[in-house]
């Protein structure tokens, strides 16, 4: 096989000097038929729904031109025999809708092809793909030219293909991926594409290939709109570094989530610390229902994104609304919070965070790669009972410093985190509200115990 001048040319087999001109004189089709009772149409895989239906439909037909040609092709091609195979794609998409690299099949799985020729059946016939395939190969099938008395000569092939996959929810997933909510746009799609050439055993190789031109458009996944990790942020009481001030026995407070700005001086063990306020924050994500082969499997990462909210009047109504702010200074931009630190495991150093802006507002994001072997990961697992845990440490800028923010508000702050899986439906949001404020406690009044 060559290719000359942009036309597709394959030697036939038992020629002796003749090149026939393939891609000049014959033209294919392919579509993957959308008729219904043709495909699957329940796109969430389970394991009763583990079947997947594809019906190709391809043509191959004389290119009819002058009459040169027409004269020509009969003379050369009439009773020759040639073959056109089919491979089916099953490929993945990730939940914002882009093609996955790794669009390979999964798993073992078997299948069965029903063939036919001009509607006459040609073949049946049951087989099994093997792992890492990158796609479902068809065996060709065999089409003989004839002449023509009137119009020109085609030949349509169809191919109903029935692929069966092990209906173990663990390997679905590695799949299918799963969808946790219904805006996620992850999933299975097909593709096809037929090859066409003068020899059988050549067909897999053909330059002499036509792409489906309609498919169904539908992706199959797993619903695991019902399963997901789940995390969850504890503020972590500072009993030994602050003691209460004056005001402070009334609320006997030391998670240090209530600030007050009138009293930041009195009553703490760290006056160096100025106008701030130490909170610490622990993280605990848990993940043990989900499945742990498909997550550690050396594609998939932990990702943290961490905001803080400011509580504002809502516009034009009565309630209030939550509004991004700087987390840290941001060059000229005054941030809310001081010496923020990520604490992956205990006595460890602070972890590199990377920053990035939403509307202009600085945030931090934190991403650790998921080994096959969960081995060197900078943030505690615990592989009992399938947990992730760390620690936020920060100070809250308060009195003078708070006041030195453009447009500063004692409110309340809500400090945010996500926990994503990447390349996957699985994320977690959770949050810890503190009170930045400036009160006289002396017009609070103190109530007993009972």
């Amino acid at each position: 096989m060559t290719i000359t001048s942009d036309v597709i040319t394959c030697q036939r087999e038992n020629a002796k000097n003749t090149a026939i001109y393939l891609g000049q004189f014959l033209k294919q089709t392919m579509i993957i038929s959308r008729t219904a009772g043709d495909y699957n149409d329940n796109v969430r895989i389970s394991t009763d729904n583990n079947i997947l239906k594809a019906k190709l439909i391809s043509t191959v037909e004389f290119d009819a031109g002058e009459a040169t040609r027409t004269a020509y092709f009969y003379r050369n091609l009439t009773n020759e025999k040639l073959y056109q195979g089919y491979m089916l794609y099953l490929n993945r998409y990730d939940k914002d809708g882009n093609l996955d690299k790794d669009s390979t099949i999964k798993n073992n799985k078997s299948y069965s092809i029903a063939s036919k020729r001009n509607g006459d059946p040609v073949k049946d016939y049951s087989d099994s793909i093997d792992d890492g395939e990158a796609y479902l190969y068809i065996d060709p099938i065999e089409i003989t030219v004839t002449a023509q008395e009137s119009g020109v000569w085609q030949s349509t092939q169809e191919i109903e293909i029935n692929l069966t996959f092990e209906p173990d929810e663990k390997k679905l997933i590695e799949e299918f991926t799963s969808r946790s909510n219904d805006i996620d746009r992850n999933g299975v799609q097909f593709d096809a594409a037929a090859r066409l050439d003068f020899v059988s055993d050549r067909v897999p190789y053909s330059n002499n290939i036509q792409k489906a031109s309609e498919v169904p458009g539908i992706r199959y996944y797993v619903d695991r709109s019902k399963v997901n990790g789940k995390l969850s942020l504890n503020a972590i009481d500072q009993a030994e570094n602050d003691e209460y001030d004056p005001y402070g026995e009334q609320s006997h407070n030391k998670s240090s989530l209530g600030i007050n700005a009138k009293y930041i001086d009195q009553g703490s063990k760290y006056p160096e610390k100025g106008d701030t306020e130490y909170i610490s924050i622990g993280m605990d994500y848990d993940i043990s229902q989900l499945p742990e082969d498909d997550i550690f499997d050396g594609n998939h990462a932990l990702k943290l994104t961490i905001k803080l909210n400011q509580k504002q009047n809502a516009d034009n109504t009565s309630g209030y609304k939550y509004q991004p702010v700087n987390i840290q200074d941001d060059g000229d931009d005054l941030g809310y919070l001081e010496n923020f630190k990520l604490i992956g495991k205990p006595n460890t150093s602070a972890l590199s965070l990377t920053e990035a802006s939403d509307d202009g507002y600085l945030y931090y994001t934190y991403t650790m790669p998921l080994p096959e072997n969960k081995q060197g990961m900078a943030i505690q697992y615990n592989d009992d009972n399938n947990h992730f845990n760390a620690n936020f440490e920060f100070d809250v800028k308060t009195a003078a410093k708070l006041e030195a923010i453009p447009g500063y508000r004692y409110a309340n702050y809500k400090f945010e985190v996500t926990a994503e899986i990447t390349g996957s439906s699985y994320s977690s949001t959770d949050h810890i509200v503190y009170t930045n404020a400036k009160v006289n406690a002396e017009y609070v009044e103190k109530k007993s115990a009972g």
